[in-house]
């Protein structure tokens, strides 16, 4: 049977439900040092609704616990058959598993993938209808707990179903390339000697067109039935030069395959639109002899396709580079396109398709390739944005083709309700026009889209439904015709715009019916569809003399019985009276008391209206579950009416409002009223009452939070009446109003009761039609500084503050125009501009500080722009700003002269020529840096360290600080430029001492020191143990710093500053009068200022502190681990001139006995002064400046 030599078999252990029985399919899963995810997903095979399987678990000589489980599982579950072999490979495995299955069908799945539950059987009831020799279906991706799509050619392959095709008319099927996934008739199977070639890599290629050519008849399941896991360590991730030469071995065995030349035509233009298009978007990112192959290999299938114009644009100019040989161009082209669309500007040819303007990528080379866009490019993206009853029924809706920008595309919409069956989501055959117009544009949303030159801001539109006479509980789903140059698509809505008024769900369109939306997920299709519903238009609601509460509402349907439930509780009801006024009207009463029981748990007399308002303020703290309650109406075949209000009077301590499933609430208790809200230069203005307020004066609170800064207001009440609150969005920076955050916030309004009382059951309650009126966007000064929304889940507006970036610069659209437009840029620099960027634009800090503060003196005529990553950075008084990436700092990048950084330049940064790049390094060099860090530390990819010393090659300064470090320097970074060896302009402020004072006072201001106090500064670095990726990591902490401060005393204050690696967490540590955390301080010059010893480590740090003669100790009891992961250029101990302790006791006795301990290092101290930092005097700046300048 088949290749497979049995000889390499140890032990076969047969399934007992089959011994004697033939099962209809044979599930084969090969294995191999799977224990991981092996029982887990075992288990869930056996949950296949097809029940005549048996499942053949393959051991290939795991050398894990593997074999242990599939034999434990076999106990389990009957079905199992476990075959043990010696380790042959992944073909090998899979060729067994045929050879000792029985089933009439096979069906092969990895053990770490996983599939549906009716997978087996939907393909099993398929192929048994057509007698087809193979079923397929779908697959998606898993990423951990993430689902996401294929690629779209899958995506495409498996949206309709086919019966009983054959590879002649389906040669898209060729794509479907996995072994698994598939169901095959095993007398097929072994008929044609079907086998997994051995000792190859992607074996499943020429397995599967060799089988899709010989079969008579191919079922396509449409979907996503199986579950790929995606892993770093499988096969299919690795990216070496011997990988490639496998995937392009078997992409020619699969090619031989195929003897019709339209096939052969077919799975070579899918080889190049796809498989290898991924694989060259590595060339210059790998190596030499990946390269090679490359530039050997590709050639060879691409000259062999007949009909060049079928190949996707952007890989057809790299095809066309690889047949010429330009590997600088092509290395460049591969670098800035990444072989996709995505940064690719379409324009309509002449019948309206896209194709590529090339223009933008004039800086690599010229190109006039007319290829146009592969269809699976263009998709049709449709989502519902508003619905509002002004002028009957009126949808909001936002439709455009993905790339297809419609200030280059004509569009057109047309639209309609389709009539649909609730139940199985069949068309009814009604059909209904809707009234289509253009919505205004939104640029607000710009920002949400990464695709590269696409504006979808004019997309949106307004369908109407005109006077027309529905049913009610008619079902109608929405369907957009969407035509766009030559493209046109018929699509249904299936999404709602996150946050947008559609997510309340329903809305009246008179006063007896309502339209609610509702989400349909059916066999074939998902989609969102509108109920025509009777409801009741509730119009009055008051708590009677009596004590009573009284209802009145209008009902075209005849009402036979209503009661009142707890929303928590639903099965907790109170009746009362039903009362029918007239044809359509109706009024229903019932003894408020025990709604009151309820929440109170006790029973309390009838009382008056006044005393029962009284009662309801004194409802103590319960859990809420019965303070919220709903109406219950029955028409007369018992169906469920629901009731809704709209501008109802209300008399008494009662608020109503609208569910948001269109089901009324009736609110007994204390309410927070919310019905203005609006934001306007930085502030937060809330119109807000409260209902069933305290006779005793509270504090009515606002306040914004999110998981990092919250802050809030108030103001003293004690009735019901409307108050105007307004909170400032800053909050204390270091005894300095600074903005919060960008972000979003979430916004709620409480009473906080006096200590003394116990606090009740509250709600915080918007206004309906503010609430409908979100998402809201305020602009100032152009600029789209805030939005308000809701959001429907937590019933909670939502404050969002963005940067000061114009809407046409955000997005992808706006940052490949501005990009595209800098890389292509002729302007001539400009010899007054210089741009200054430290820590990415997160402080302004460090030696471009001093540089910007020298040149106001020596060269004030030059203006000098401090690159900011946002509005709400701390930027000394004067300073000229440009946020990072926006207009104004891409016209930077194009016309200044001048450049300085503390980090690589960004990664887009294309030196002009006239341009001069300093590049001045955060810190005095000690620890593994450059080239050397980049493999040994960070492990970064070729690619990137390819950028990283690209980028190096085009400084033309490089400020050594010392002459032990210029040529470690030279060492480790691919530097060609001038060193300028002067010290660092960051510690000239050291050595100017009123300076040096003025500064010490007002930190001491800032941070609430008194004079007398001793200052420790305590700053480690980070470590490679606690890192979370490249930019944050753990804090690294030794001692109990509260601990620390206690056991020092009052006379002493520590000031915490993490690393920034560590700030970027959001960690902090607790502030009290002892313990400052300054990890957020703009400026650690100021806190070494200030301080009047150090807590040291590996930080180079310690050679800026020297530079004040100030006590350093060096907290390092990780020393050796520390040297391990990131070794030193050069030994530690002549560069940490103090102290070393290890814990807290050894701290504490260091800090407590310093000026002893400092006299014992003196002479260390002065030698580390002179070897590390000899050329530190106070006028470093001024040196640099001169020679930028006059060299």
């Amino acid at each position: 049977m088949g290749s497979y030599d049995s000889t390499k078999t140890i032990f076969v252990s047969e399934s007992k439900a089959y011994k004697d029985v033939q099962p209809k399919v044979s599930v084969i899963v090969p294995i191999f040092n799977a224990e991981d995810y092996l029982e887990k997903n075992i288990i869930d095979y056996e949950q296949q609704s097809f029940s005549s399987f048996e499942l053949v678990l393959v051991n290939d000589g795991s050398e894990d616990t593997s074999l242990d489980v599939i034999k434990n599982l076999s106990k389990r579950f009957s079905n199992i058959t476990v075959v043990h072999k010696v380790n042959g490979g992944l073909s090998d495995a899979r060729n067994a598993g045929v050879t000792y299955s029985k089933g009439d069908y096979i069906f092969f799945i990895d053990p770490d993938d996983t599939m549906d539950k009716s997978t087996i059987e939907d393909l099993y009831a398929s192929i048994i209808q057509t007698n087809s020799d193979v079923a397929v279906t779908g697959y998606d991706l898993v990423y951990g707990k993430k689902r996401k799509r294929p690629g779209v050619w899958i995506q495409d392959l498996f949206s309709v179903g086919r019966q009983g095709v054959r590879l002649e008319e389906f040669p898209d099927i060729l794509q479907a390339a996995t072994a698994w996934g598939k169901l095959i008739k095993r007398d097929f199977y072994l008929r044609n000697n079907l086998e997994f070639i051995e000792g190859i890599l992607y074996e499943d290629q020429p397995f599967t067109s060799r089988m899709y050519s010989l079969a008579n008849g191919i079922d396509v399941i449409p979907g996503y039935k199986v579950h790929w896991l995606q892993r770093d360590t499988s096969i299919s991730h690795q990216v070496t030069a011997d990988d490639l030469r496998a995937r392009l071995n078997s992409a020619r065995m699969s090619l031989g395959n195929l003897d019709n030349e339209h096939v052969y035509q077919s799975r070579l233009l899918q080889y190049l639109n796809h498989d290898f298009r991924f694989s060259i978007r590595n060339y210059g990112r790998v190596d030499v002899e990946f390269d090679q192959v490359i530039l050997s290999e590709i050639p060879v299938f691409y000259t062999k396709l007949d009909n060049k114009e079928l190949v996707d644009p952007v890989a057809n100019v790299a095809y066309k580079l690889i047949q010429k040989k330009q590997t600088e161009e092509l290395r460049k082209f591969v670098n800035e396109t990444g072989i996709s669309n995505h940064r690719t500007k379409y324009v309509p040819n002449v019948e309206g398709r896209a194709i590529i303007d090339w223009t933008s990528f004039n800086y690599i080379g010229h190109y006039n390739e007319t290829n146009v866009v592969l269809d699976e490019e263009i998709r049709i993206y449709s989502r519902l944005v508003q619905m509002d009853n002004k002028k009957g029924l009126t949808l909001g809706v936002q439709t455009y083709f993905s790339k297809i920008d419609p200030n280059r595309f004509s569009y057109h919409v047309s639209a309609a309700l389709v009539g649909v069956d609730e139940e199985t989501g069949v068309e009814t055959g009604v059909e209904i026009p809707l009234e289509v117009s253009k919505l205004a544009p939104d640029t607000s949303v710009i920002r949400d889209t990464s695709a590269w030159w696409a504006d979808y801001s004019d997309t949106f539109y307004s369908l109407r439904l005109s006077e027309h006479s529905i049913n009610m509980n008619s079902t109608f789903k929405i369907k957009l015709i969407v035509k766009a140059g030559a493209y046109n698509e018929t699509v249904y809505i299936s999404s709602i715009r996150q946050g947008s008024s559609a997510k309340w769900g329903h809305v009246n369109v008179s006063e007896t019916q309502q339209v609610r939306l509702k989400s349909g997920k059916y066999e074939k299709e998902n989609f969102l569809y509108l109920k025509f519903v009777p409801y009741a238009l509730i119009s009055n609601v008051s708590i009677e003399p009596s004590g009573n509460l009284l209802v009145k509402f209008k009902s075209q349907s005849v009402i036979k019985n209503a009661e009142i439930y707890a929303k928590a509780l639903p099965n907790t009801r109170v009746s009362g009276n039903l009362e029918r006024i007239d044809e359509q009207n109706y009024q229903f009463e019932t003894n408020i008391e025990s709604v009151i029981k309820f929440q109170q748990r006790s029973s309390v007399n009838k009382t008056s209206l006044a005393g029962l308002t009284n009662k309801l303020q004194r409802i103590v703290k319960q859990k809420g579950t019965f303070s919220v309650w709903g109406l219950r109406l029955f028409n007369v075949n018992g169906n469920l009416i629901l009731p809704a209000v709209d501008d109802a009077e209300v008399n008494g301590p009662v608020v109503v409002r609208n569910g948001i499933n269109a089901n009324a609430d009736f609110i007994f208790g204390r309410v927070v009223f919310m019905s203005n809200l609006s934001v306007k230069k930085d502030v937060v203005s809330a119109s807000l009452a409260v209902v069933n307020a305290p006779k005793y004066p509270v504090e009515l609170v606002l306040r914004i939070a999110n998981g990092k800064k919250k802050l809030e207001t108030s103001v003293k009440i004690n009735d019901d009446s409307t108050v105007e609150i307004n909170l400032p969005l800053l909050y204390d920076f270091f005894n300095e109003k600074r903005v919060v955050p960008l972000g979003k916030y979430r916004i709620t309004a409480f009473v906080r009761n006096p200590k003394h009382l116990i606090r009740q059951t509250e709600h915080f309650v918007i206004k309906e039609s503010l609430m409908l009126e979100m998402p809201h966007n305020y602009y100032e000064d152009g600029y789209h500084r805030y939005q308000l929304s809701y959001s429907y889940k937590s019933r909670r507006p939502f404050v969002q503050l963005f940067n000061d970036i114009l809407d046409q610069d955000k997005g992808g659209n706006g940052w490949g125009r501005m990009l595209s437009e800098y890389l292509n840029s002729t302007e001539n620099v400009d010899p007054k501009k210089m741009l200054l960027t430290t820590y990415y634009g997160e402080n302004v800090t460090d030696t471009a500080l001093a540089i910007w503060k020298k040149m106001q003196e020596i060269q004030p005529d030059v203006d000098v722009y401090w690159a900011i990553k946002d509005r709400t950075i701390e930027v000394p008084e004067g300073a000229k700003t440009v946020i990072l990436n926006s207009g104004e700092y891409f016209e930077l990048q194009k016309n200044a002269k001048y450049f300085i950084e503390n980090n690589h330049q960004p990664y887009f940064s294309q030196k002009r020529n006239g341009q001069i790049i300093v590049e001045a390094f955060h810190g005095y060099p000690y620890k593994l840096m450059g080239s050397a860090n980049y493999t040994d530390n960070l492990g970064v990819t070729q690619a990137r360290i390819n950028s990283f010393q690209q980028r190096e090659r085009e400084w033309d300064y490089l400020i050594s600080p010392a002459p032990y470090a210029t040529p470690l320097y030279a060492k480790y970074f691919d530097f060609h430029g001038t060193f300028i060896e002067e010290g660092y302009p960051r510690n000239d402020i050291f050595f100017d001492k009123q300076e040096v004072e003025k500064i010490s006072q007002k930190v001491k201001e800032r941070l609430n020191i008194a004079s007398d106090k001793i200052v420790v500064l305590y700053a480690p670095t980070h470590r490679e143990n606690n890192a979370i990726d490249e930019f944050r990591s753990k804090r690294a902490d030794f001692v109990n710093y509260h601990e620390l401060a206690k056991e020092l005393g009052d006379q002493y204050v520590l000031l915490i500053r993490a690393h920034a690696m560590t700030q970027r967490t959001g960690d902090r540590v607790a502030t009290t009068a002892q313990v400052i955390d300054v990890t957020d301080y703009p400026d650690i010059n100021d806190l070494i200022i200030v301080s009047d010893l150090a807590v040291l480590d590996y930080s180079s740090l310690r050679f800026d502190y020297a530079q004040t003669k100030k006590p350093m100790i060096f907290l390092i009891p990780d020393i050796e681990e520390y040297e391990a992961q990131r070794p030193g250029l050069y030994p530690y101990t002549p560069t940490a001139p103090g102290p070393w302790v290890n814990n807290l006791e050894e701290l504490r006795n260091a800090i407590i006995n310093i000026k002893a301990l400092e006299k014992k290092y003196t002479k260390k101290y002065q030698t580390f002064i002179e070897e590390f930092t000899p050329l530190e005097d106070g006028n470093s700046a001024t040196r640099v400046i001169n020679k930028i300048f006059n060299n």
